[in-house]
């Protein structure tokens, strides 16, 4: 059979393109979606080690912690309260706040983070398995 200048794939081609293309997908995704929730986590653990780095610092040049007080937005050093993420960063501190928490006060977003009574950053609610934003 004599081609007369056509250009293209014959239809056999692009289905044994396609089957090896099937056949690839079904081995990688399997592998790919098992490492999901790890990733979650590592993120939600890294922020929290961020954060209590930050907060560390913070602490031992101010001698306080870089707590939020509500509505007046001063820092109050108390425990039990939420950090203050604008202060952190304009105190470079921190680059910039984590992506966990959506708000300057650490107290929405996915998760609120506040200092307990040991001085350790913790979240409101206690992390999720697989839960990040």
């Amino acid at each position: 059979m004599q081609r007369r200048g056509e250009v293209g794939l014959t239809l056999m081609e692009v289905v044994i393109t396609l089957s090896i293309l099937a056949i690839l997908a079904s081995i990688t995704l399997p592998n790919v979606g098992q490492y999901l929730p790890r990733a979650k986590t590592d993120a939600y653990l890294g922020d929290q080690r961020n954060l209590q780095t930050a907060i560390s610092a913070y602490y031992l040049q101010n001698g306080a912690y870089p707590t939020y007080s509500g509505d007046t937005g001063s820092p109050t050093g108390a425990l039990n309260s939420y950090i203050d993420m604008a202060l952190l960063v304009s105190g470079r501190f921190m680059v910039s706040r984590p992506r966990s928490s959506n708000s300057d006060n650490g107290g929405s977003g996915t998760y609120g983070w506040y200092i307990d009574a040991q001085g350790r950053v913790q979240s409101v609610p206690t992390f999720t398995a697989g839960v990040y934003p």
